[in-house]
């Protein structure tokens, strides 16, 4: 898994505030800040997702559990991390 990580410029993680304990089960959608296409939706992702971008800006719309989470993030030259937190939530 580390090896194949290097093939993909934008690294998303999903966890918990706090404890930084990894969530799954998260919806995620990519869209461009400029014209284009959105990427996903991604359904039932976490705790990693990996996902390859052409050059530019984007907003990361990520849900878990109704409570949505976003970032904008630039994918230049080499790879760009993000992430994104959630409260802990009583199952």
């Amino acid at each position: 898994m580390q090896l194949s990580r290097t093939l993909y410029n934008l690294q998303l993680t999903f966890a918990e505030t706090g404890t930084g304990a990894y969530l799954t089960g998260v919806d995620v959608l990519i869209e461009p800040l400029g014209p284009g296409a959105a990427l996903g939706p991604f359904k039932d992702c976490g705790p990693l997702l990996y996902v390859v971008l052409a050059p530019g800006a984007y907003r990361v719309r990520a849900t878990y559990r109704g409570i949505v989470r976003t970032a904008n993030v630039k994918i230049a030259r080499g790879t760009t991390s993000s992430t994104l937190y959630w409260p802990i939530l009583p199952d």
